[in-house]
């Protein structure tokens, strides 16, 4: 199977969104994201998953952590990463 991908295609569509990593342009500083700060809690939340080593095998850890008072809101470890 051939396909040819259009790369500036590719690269307008990850901008739209800001999918991008930032970038240095020449006579100014960094760009960066806004910071996001939650006004209150339950208002905003972040997630992580890593995948770990375990004594038995390798597992993964998925923790949803409160932005306000950086509260771990749920957990999982598992041996299997799926969708519930």
């Amino acid at each position: 199977m051939d396909i040819t991908v259009n790369g500036k295609k590719v690269l307008r569509h990850l901008r739209s969104p800001g999918l991008t990593q930032s970038r240095k342009v020449k006579g100014l500083a960094w760009i960066r994201r806004a910071v996001v700060k939650p006004w209150s809690a339950n208002t905003y939340r972040e997630a992580d998953l890593n995948y770990v080593w375990a004594f038995d095998g390798n597992a993964y850890l998925c923790a949803i952590i409160d932005a306000w008072d950086r509260d771990i809101v749920g957990d999982v470890f598992s041996d299997r990463c799926r969708a519930i």
